[in-house]
């Protein structure tokens, strides 16, 4: 009997072996499961599953398209993904998790191959999309060839990968980074040189002779400062190029490490004024505050980009605070800057390049060297008020919603409108689709607004590729649901 079961089980394990060998494109060879298991990688939570018993998570839900971090071709069957990079990857965090183990989707056989370096790693066709799987792209508590490693935490239900990818930009700009590597290239060390402003950033190579460009190596080794790991070097062969290399650093212990730095010994007040000047806007300051120990300058470069200006406070010893860092905001700049030399403080408007309206007013104080806005133009009206539109004089009110025009009853309406505060903004930012477009008819005229669903109030009409703005906001969020709580019966549909 025990014969005649084992070959039974033979034949079920050869042919289920057979099903899986020869199933053709498209074919269902397995199944997707639900997790209760929260995915990171590189600090950013992805959405994740249950694929065979691993994590896995689909390259083109996690990764943003528009920043073209992957590359499919239909030609050769394949797809290549360049970074997982934080800047790429698209958050989505969960609060609550599936229950565990349940079947929520089928993955499909597939001729086409996944890679990154040059490397082909497993993957799974879930219906026109790639799942890999966390475990494929990492070592546990190690880095595998291709710059991954991760760490499970069973108490927390939680799975974490770190992928290694390209973050010079973490290097200060008035410092340069020496790294000397060992003949056996297993580490390397670091050694920091101080710079003006801007000169710096760089990264100065030593290796051993033996290592060319030509060299055939696969390293993934760490960099360190004084004994501590501050991020590591990479490098393999490239099918395109002699080879792919870069170096990743961790900003905080970078930041850490630049402390012990060479000195510029050309570091004075009035050589960091003069880089500015020469570096950064070829001509005299607009304003200048010389007292004792400091001076102030106000650059402006014209004919560059809205945002091309420093407000710097430089000391004796060649540091100096730049405060456009402190509030640096896209197409503002500042205007009106007044120097006040008796009390050391410094105010201007701060004005949006668009919207001459839109502006915050701040004030520099030099002796403690800190900046502050002091008076907004805010301007808070009721919603009625930015309807402009007479309650007795009206004969209609539509909300348009959820692709769907219903008619609201007037009085209760401009009752909401007339307690609901809103505040005109002085940095309107941007607000997502998928709120109500309000209408109000009176004397034959049409006064509209949309509203989101976080508050936001704009003048457009919602159409395809109009970025909508929040040029005033709600105080009181509650009102949005009191608006469409008005909502009773469906008058048309578009």
């Amino acid at each position: 009997m025990k014969k005649v079961i084992s070959i039974i089980l033979s034949t079920v394990m050869m042919l289920t072996i057979s099903a899986s060998v020869f199933a053709a494109n498209g074919d269902i060879v397995g199944h997707i499961y639900s997790t209760d298991i929260r995915a990171y990688i590189n600090g950013v939570e992805v959405e994740s599953y249950n694929i065979g018993g691993k994590t896995a998570v689909v390259i083109e839900d996690i990764l943003n398209e528009k920043a073209h971090p992957y590359v499919y071709n239909d030609n050769s069957r394949t797809l290549k993904f360049f970074s997982l990079s934080p800047y790429y990857l698209i958050e989505k965090k969960t609060e609550n998790k599936a229950k565990p183990r349940k079947i929520i989707g089928n993955i499909y056989e597939t001729d086409i191959k996944t890679s990154i370096y040059d490397v082909t790693i497993p993957t799974y066709n879930i219906g026109g999309k790639t799942a890999v799987a966390i475990e494929d792209l990492g070592y546990d508590g190690a880095f595998s060839p291709i710059g991954g490693k991760f760490v499970w935490n069973e108490k927390e239900r939680t799975i974490s990968l770190e992928f290694l990818y390209e973050n010079t930009g973490a290097i200060s700009k008035d410092k340069n980074i020496n790294i000397t590597f060992n003949e056996d290239m297993t580490e390397a060390m670091a050694t920091f040189e101080e710079v003006l402003h801007c000169g710096g950033g760089s990264e100065h190579f030593t290796f051993p002779d033996y290592i060319t460009d030509d060299a055939n190596i696969e390293v993934v080794l760490p960099i360190k400062a004084e004994d501590k790991i501050i991020g590591y070097y990479f490098r393999r062969p490239s099918k395109d190029y002699k080879f792919t290399a870069f170096t990743y650093y961790y900003p905080e212990k970078l930041k850490e490490a630049e402390k012990n730095c060479i000195p510029d010994p050309h570091k004075t007040r009035e050589n960091i004024i003069s880089h500015f000047v020469t570096r950064h806007s070829g001509g005299e300051p607009r304003e200048r505050f010389d007292a004792e120990n400091y001076s102030f300058i106000y650059l402006s470069t014209a004919g560059t980009s809205w945002t091309a200006y420093n407000l710097l406070q430089v000391y004796d010893d060649g540091t100096y605070v730049d405060y456009k860092d402190e509030i640096n905001t896209l197409n503002r700049s500042p205007q009106n800057l007044t120097i006040d030399k008796e009390n050391e403080k410094v105010t201007f408007k701060y004005v949006d390049r668009y919207h001459s309206e839109w502006f915050t007013n701040y004030e520099i104080d030099l002796k403690t060297s800190t900046i502050k806005s002091i008076e907004n133009n805010e301007e808070i009206i009721s919603l009625s008020q930015l309807i402009d539109e007479k309650k007795e004089e009206t004969t209609s009110v539509q909300v348009y919603v959820g692709a769907k025009n219903y008619e609201v009853d007037i009085e209760k309406f401009f009752e909401i409108a007339d307690g609901c505060m809103i505040t005109k903004s002085t940095n309107p930012h941007t607000i997502p689709y998928g709120g109500m477009y309000v209408g109000v008819i009176a004397d034959g005229m049409l006064s509209s607004i949309y509203i989101s669903n976080d508050g936001g109030i704009d003048f457009a009409v919602p159409a395809p590729g109009r970025q909508l703005n929040a040029v005033y906001t709600m105080n009181d969020i509650s009102c949005v649901d009191k608006i469409k709580e008005l909502i009773p019966v469906e008058v048309s549909n578009k």
